[in-house]
């Protein structure tokens, strides 16, 4: 797809945080893990797991640091 000479769909392939890197991966796997916890939004507050926000905010820390950390920055991945 990178060379394949395909205009701006190549451009976007072969970016230093497109689709085939884990820069791109690694955002979209938090955002829908983030998402799941909207479910939760009209469960009853005795059923909410603390384990499992625990582990939300925890890896949400260490996603943000880390996205600050490698090169190219990764904005995206600081936001979730």
């Amino acid at each position: 797809v990178v060379g394949a000479n395909l205009g701006y769909v190549s451009t976007i392939a072969g970016a230093e945080a497109g689709p085939f890197t884990v820069h791109f991966w690694a955002p979209m796997s938090k955002w829908l893990i983030s998402g799941a916890s909207f479910l939760d939004l009209d469960r009853p507050t005795d059923k909410i797991s603390i384990a499992q926000y625990t582990a939300l905010t925890a890896t949400g820390f260490f996603f943000s640091r880390y996205a600050l950390l490698v090169n190219p920055i990764n904005y995206v991945l600081c936001s979730v």
